[in-house]
């Protein structure tokens, strides 16, 4: 079931951001350009939900261990800092953003609250 978490959040992030990125083979979809969450949606919401789908898929393996699933978290947390680095430094395309780091932190402590809630219901 785990496995269906990390799946969702790369599909739900790869979607959002072709379809709301420009990317799409139809030119994006601008009809959201003038709302205020579409720039949230489009600039934010894939880098949660892929570092939500990292931290989830790296947490089902140690799912029993409290403090490697923090690890987990932290872990997809510096994959976001390396890509976010890499792209200040022109290593990598894209433009670096600080907010785009909250986003990551967002979709890794998401990932760690579920799990450990699911942990909590687990053991009852």
């Amino acid at each position: 079931m785990d496995g269906i978490h990390a799946f969702a959040g790369l599909c739900t992030g790869a979607t959002v951001y072709c379809l709301f990125g420009g990317f799409w083979f139809l030119g994006g979809v601008h009809w959201l350009d003038g709302a205020p969450a579409s720039a949230l949606l489009r600039n934010y919401l894939p880098d949660a939900c892929w570092a939500y789908a990292l931290s989830f898929a790296l947490g089902t393996v140690f799912q029993e261990d409290v403090r490697a699933i923090w690890c987990c978290a932290a872990a997809a947390m510096a994959c976001g800092c390396l890509w976010e680095s890499a792209q200040a430094l022109d290593i990598a395309s894209g433009t670096p953003d600080g907010l785009d780091l909250l986003a990551y932190l967002a979709g890794a402590i998401l990932s760690v609250m579920i799990k450990l809630m699911k942990k909590r219901t687990d053991k009852t």
